[in-house]
Parts: structure tokens; sequence; C-alpha cells
């Protein structure tokens, strides 16, 4: 496959920093995307397990730290809707209660319905990322 092809798959933006990087040899940025590629491949599953020890972590510590091993139901009219969470909004120009957390553990509750307990698992899995264990850690919301 040549430079075009990638570029065209990819994206001039993406495959532009690796041309950049080798000194806009096209072949030479080839490489070194397919070696980033390796390095990222290697790296997933480790990642995967970080992202489980991390989520299981925090779990535990915000279970103690409520004294509730439900805290992510409960805490929905608790820290996530604290006026702490309140935030201006530079596009708009007013002041807004960021309501992410307690969406997400909405969502989570829609598609598990029925279940007796929600886990900060159920939370994060569907969505298949970090970010709202990010936003519990953030020292400001809950001040652990």
């Amino acid at each position: 496959m040549n430079y075009e092809s990638y570029v065209a798959c990819l994206s001039e933006a993406r495959m532009r920093r690796y041309l950049l990087a080798t000194g806009e040899i096209p072949e030479k940025a080839i490489k070194l995307y397919q070696d980033n590629l390796r390095i990222s491949k290697a790296f997933h599953p480790l990642l995967s397990v970080l992202e489980v020890v991390l989520r299981n972590r925090l779990d535990h510590v915000l279970s103690n730290y409520f004294d509730d091993t439900n805290w992510i139901m409960n805490q929905k009219s608790g820290f996530m809707a604290d006026a702490s969470l309140t935030f201006f909004d530079k596009r708009t120009g007013k002041l807004v209660l960021n309501q992410y957390l307690r969406k997400e553990v909405e969502k989570a509750e829609h598609v598990w319905r029925g279940r007796a307990r929600i886990s900060l698992v159920d939370v994060l899995s569907p969505n298949n990322h970090l970010a709202f264990g990010r936003q519990c850690l953030n020292y400001h919301i809950i001040g652990l």
C-alpha cells in the first residue's frame, strides 16, 4: 500500500505527523506508522488490565468512602448533583451544572433495568471508557 492509500484510508491529519517526523519521506512515514501500530498492539492488553484494576479500586474506595456498596445509585442525588459541579460555559455565558456522572448512571440504569444493583463496572463497560472514572476522581467533586 502506498502513502496516498494510507492517507485515503486514515486521513491526511493522521499521516501528516508521521510524514513530518520522517523528514517528509513517505516510505519512512508508512514504516513509522506500522511500528506505532505494533507498539500500540503490545500495550493494549496491559491497558485493558489497568482499566479493570482502576475501575475495581475506584469502586472499592468509593464504596468505603460513602459506606455504601450501592453508592453509584444512591449518589445520583448526592455528590453527582452537588453545586460544586457548576461551571461557567464559555459558549453560552451561563453557569451550568455538570450532570455527566448522573447521566452516565442513568444510561446504565436504562440498559440494566430490573437489576437490584448497578455497579461501576456496569456504568463503565457499555461505554468502554474511563471518563466516568476520571470525573469521579476529580478532587473538587468528592474531596477524597
